[in-house]
């Protein structure tokens, strides 16, 4: 799978389009280029998975989660914007995720994952306040 949208994700990071499906043999992506708050409060550039649809005989074999890290590994923004998941399966999955790894944030129905950014925005005390 990673070979099959490597090639088209890479296209897309490349060119001028805002948004794009990518079609593999067991599944597509709807995918974005956006822009949202981050957990610090500042506006940032982010890869956004807008919707992922995967052939159901597929389902449970870890197709979202090699995607994802496919998308983490491509992405030359400040990281990836998983938009709205209404699957409940996966909102556990990505809440592990949020509890186990501070590049990963929740944020109302969406998950953030970070390069490099700051997980959490400094408290008033460590700036001096």
């Amino acid at each position: 799978m990673r070979s099959e949208l490597r090639g088209q994700l890479k296209k897309f990071l490349e060119s001028q389009n805002r948004n794009q499906w990518l079609r593999g043999s067991h599944v597509s992506a709807y995918v974005r280029k956006g822009h949202h708050l981050g957990p610090d409060g500042k506006l940032h550039h982010y890869l956004d998975l807008a919707s992922i649809e995967v052939v159901r005989e597929f389902w449970g074999l870890g197709i979202f989660t090699e995607f994802l890290m496919l998308c983490h590994e491509m992405t030359p923004y400040d990281g990836v914007f998983v938009e709205n998941v209404l699957n409940k399966g996966l909102i556990s999955s990505l809440r592990r995720k949020v509890a186990q790894d501070k590049q990963w944030s929740e944020k109302d129905s969406s998950f953030i994952w970070e390069k490099h950014l700051q997980t959490k925005a400094p408290s008033d005390e460590s700036k001096g306040a």
